[in-house]
């Protein structure tokens, strides 16, 4: 209850503080409806002029930053070898009793294409190696395995893992055309270079 009574006299100062500044103001100082004081035009060009100076001079600091403009988009060389098509089968021609392919660079052209691929995609080969007539059958059995080993042997020095290539020889078993001739007989000896998981 005490506390209560504590705050009349405490508001009453209040009300007499406000009223009495009031009074001050208004009827000693006649202040009541004055208003700040205004800068003239003639005061306030100084103020603008220098305001403008300062603008100029930092325009003329700061150097126009170029925007640069985007780089063309090139095609990439993972793209591109994706994209590689080539035919189910693909054959690599050799000379008569020779396990290797020779120099041509055709051929190393396409090495190079096929490697990228399959370094790209995930499609297998399967390198089949094949024989004209002449000769025994073994030996030629053991040297159709040898034309495919030959180019496994240069994709993966290409980069190609070993696990994504099969060798297989059928020999002179599996002909394209008449051994009765030579042109014929260079056909045969080749190695046949099959694609699975779609290319």
């Amino acid at each position: 209850m005490a506390s209560r009574l504590l705050w009349v006299p405490i508001g009453l100062f209040a009300v007499w503080s406000g009223v009495s500044h009031q009074w001050y103001v208004c009827h000693i100082k006649q202040a009541c409806d004055s208003q700040p004081p205004s800068v003239s035009s003639e005061a306030a060009a100084p103020m603008t002029a220098a305001i403008e100076t300062v603008q100029d001079a930092t325009a003329q600091r700061e150097p126009a930053v170029a925007v640069p403009s985007p780089a063309p988009v090139e095609a990439s060389p993972i793209a591109e070898a994706e994209d590689e098509t080539f035919d189910d089968r693909v054959e690599i021609l050799f000379q008569s009793g020779s396990e290797a392919a020779q120099a041509d660079a055709a051929l190393e052209r396409f090495l190079d294409r096929l490697a990228a691929h399959l370094q790209a995609t995930r499609s297998t080969v399967t390198l089949i190696g094949h024989t004209d007539s002449k000769g025994a059958s073994a030996l030629n059995q053991q040297l159709g395995l040898e034309r495919a080993v030959h180019i496994r042997d240069r994709l993966i020095s290409r980069g190609v893992a070993a696990d994504r290539l099969q060798v297989l020889s059928k020999g002179g078993a599996s002909p394209v055309a008449s051994n009765e001739t030579e042109a014929g007989r260079q056909q045969n000896r080749r190695v046949e270079i099959v694609f699975q998981d779609g290319v």
